[in-house]
């Protein structure tokens, strides 16, 4: 089902529990899943991402967000380790393919399959225990103006980021401004059937924004760790030098889509969501 309200939702705090129901399950499908490991890692963190965007949504009126926010993210960083480790063989070998190095670097980093496996199987009992708790979830005083709130209070959070990114560009800066950029892409989602028009152009600028921004964060953690990844005999003066001037290159283009995605005054914003809100349930396709 869509991530998002629907007609069939009695109301936007019963929408709430039953998009969360899904991600959650589906989070747990992918931990208890056959398929490729890092295929099953991925699934599971973009689930969880998912989920702690539908939260900070109702932040405003959900008494439970701190603590089931810090549960799931919990659960979801135990899984980035095993994530990182496969990311950044990804990163290395993909860079040295675009820039000819060759077989300059031999990828020295081990697989740590069963480890993946392991953390994996826990974070399926972390969905579980979520579930179980679901039902219990206080959700009485949660309405539109409630995800009006939500929305735009990630949304200047983002323009924030950017600003910082600008003025103290660090892969730390970057890093908070890709998570906050995800938050409001998943949260646009959130009311594309309230507006399917008019968001569809919006969505995917946030979604390529936050993808450069995801590809800027992977070559930090490679050229972080590059001589674990790429090995003591890898020419890592000249890896480093072109992890450089990807970046650079990644930046010029994260600056032209954020500039796009933030350039709307966060009253105008408001304004404009709060007039998706106010058409549910009428104004919802199936």
């Amino acid at each position: 089902m869509a991530f998002g309200w629907i007609n069939d939702d009695p109301g936007f705090g019963a929408g709430f529990v039953r998009i969360a129901t899904e991600q959650i399950e589906r989070a747990r499908a992918a931990a208890d899943g056959n398929g490729p490991t890092a295929r099953r890692i991925h699934e599971a963190r973009r689930r969880c991402k998912k989920l702690r965007a539908l939260l900070r949504a109702v932040r405003p009126d959900f008494p439970g967000y701190e603590h089931e926010n810090a549960r799931i993210r919990d659960a979801a960083s135990r899984l980035a380790e095993a994530r990182d480790a496969h990311v950044m063989q990804e990163t290395l070998g993909a860079l040295l393919a675009d820039l000819g190095f060759g077989a300059t670097a031999t990828p020295a980093m081990p697989a740590g399959e069963a480890d993946a496996r392991e953390v994996l199987a826990r974070f399926g009992d972390d969905m579980r225990d979520l579930l179980d708790r679901v039902r219990d979830w206080p959700i009485g005083a949660i309405h539109h103006e409630t995800i009006e709130a939500g929305l735009v209070l990630t949304y200047k959070r983002g323009r924030i980021a950017r600003r910082d990114a600008g003025r103290n560009p660090t892969d730390t800066s970057f890093h908070e401004w890709r998570k906050l950029g995800k938050y409001h892409w998943y949260q646009l989602e959130l009311l594309g059937r309230l507006a399917p028009h008019g968001l569809v152009a919006e969505i995917g600028a946030v979604k390529d924004l936050t993808e450069e921004l995801g590809t800027h964060h992977d070559l930090c953690v490679l050229e972080t760790n590059l001589q674990v990844a790429a090995g003591a005999d890898a020419d890592l003066p000249a890896i480093r030098s072109a992890i450089t001037g990807r970046k650079s290159e990644l930046e010029d283009r994260i600056w032209q889509l954020g500039d796009r995605v933030y350039d709307e005054r966060p009253r105008r914003f408001r304004a404009r969501i709060a007039g998706y809100l106010k058409r549910w349930p009428d104004g919802i396709s199936d």
